[in-house]
């Protein structure tokens, strides 16, 4: 009811302006209503992230179709705010409500492939997700070009979270899906960047067994028997996740971090929360996060959990700087604040 009222204030405001001025164009008439209603649309779509679950209850999901859906009209690039309209409405209207489902198939074996006959086959189960928004898009009656241009999109997120390449069967029935020669040029393209990057050598080294403390159980014994062979070293311990945009926008910049601190005696540990192990190497390698000073660790969820109790870990990455006699310090650290973390080093030196 209040976007209604807002609607019908602002398109009276026009009215008057057009009155007072009638020479102006029926062209600059439209724009200007079209610009205020995909302004509205834009705040109404904004309104579901203060909802349960960021979901529109259904009353305003039928009221979104009715009043913005239904008036979409092309070019969908006239108006700004169609484009985050668009965003916030089909990432309530066809995406599931659970949003943890992956396109990397060996997340998915367990539950789908009965036997070794089976995991070739086991990727096309992948496709459920982009069928059922496929599916959904089509209930609401949308446009092929925008129905690709959503599938998209979808897909290039998938591949840019999980950083693992698609099946070859199942990239092809995406394809498929995909009306929009760009949009299969793009997933392709991001797809063979990912089976380069799977195809790299790199240092093993890096990555350390969880053998050596497979029967530990408590957070602070784990971390003290990680830290064990870096006595008379700082450690500087990050806490991330193949899952964490943020985290491996800080991994991006690691040759940079190593070159700035190499002129002090310290490790770099690294603990990955809830990281499929092909995800896990394919960051790794794809941002060089490797060295004689570098470990990477990769335990089981229960292990990590009970580390990240210990160290009070809220936020993602989560840094933490311990001295050469394996104590943590009571510091704020962010290793992406280099020219702080420095000043630090040095002063304990």
């Amino acid at each position: 009811a209040s976007t209604d009222s807002l609607l019908q204030t602002q398109f009276a405001k026009q009215e008057r302006l057009f009155e007072e001025h009638p020479s102006l164009s029926n062209r600059y008439r439209q724009y200007r209503r079209g610009n205020t209603l995909w302004q509205q649309a834009f705040y109404f779509g904004q309104a579901r992230f203060r909802g349960e679950n960021s979901r529109f209850p259904e009353v305003a999901r039928r009221y979104a179709y009715n009043t913005f859906w239904t008036k979409l009209e092309s070019p969908l690039t006239l108006h700004r705010e169609t484009q985050m309209f668009l965003r916030d409405y089909l990432g309530d209207a066809v995406v599931p409500v659970s949003r943890t489902f992956s396109m990397n198939y060996l997340d998915h074996l367990g539950e789908i492939a009965e036997n070794d006959e089976e995991l070739d086959v086991s990727g096309k189960s992948l496709l459920s997700n982009m069928k059922d928004q496929a599916h959904r898009l089509d209930s609401l009656g949308a446009e092929p070009f925008l129905k690709s241009l959503w599938l998209t999109q979808q897909v290039y997120e998938e591949l840019e979270h999980d950083r693992v390449s698609l099946l070859p069967e199942v990239l092809d029935s995406l394809k498929m899906m995909i009306a929009n020669p760009i949009g299969i040029e793009m997933i392709e393209k991001k797809n063979d960047y990912y089976i380069a990057l799977e195809n790299r050598e790199f240092d093993k080294l890096v990555l350390k067994s969880s053998d050596d403390v497979k029967d530990l159980t408590e957070g602070e014994a784990l971390l003290r028997k990680l830290l064990e062979p870096y006595k008379g070293k700082f450690v500087l311990l990050d806490v991330w996740g193949t899952w964490c945009g943020p985290c491996k926008e800080a991994l991006s910049h690691s040759q940079e971090e190593y070159d700035r601190l190499k002129e002090f005696d310290i490790a770099f540990l690294y603990l990955a929360n809830r990281s499929p192990q092909e995800s896990w190497e394919n960051v790794i390698k794809e941002y060089n996060v490797s060295g004689e000073n570098v470990a990477h660790y990769n335990l089981p969820s229960e292990q990590q959990s009970a580390i990240e109790r210990h160290l009070d870990v809220r936020a993602f990455p989560t840094y933490k700087l311990f001295d050469r006699d394996g104590n943590m310090l009571d510091l704020d650290i962010d290793a992406r604040d280099l020219d702080d973390l420095v000043k630090l080093l040095r002063q304990m030196q």
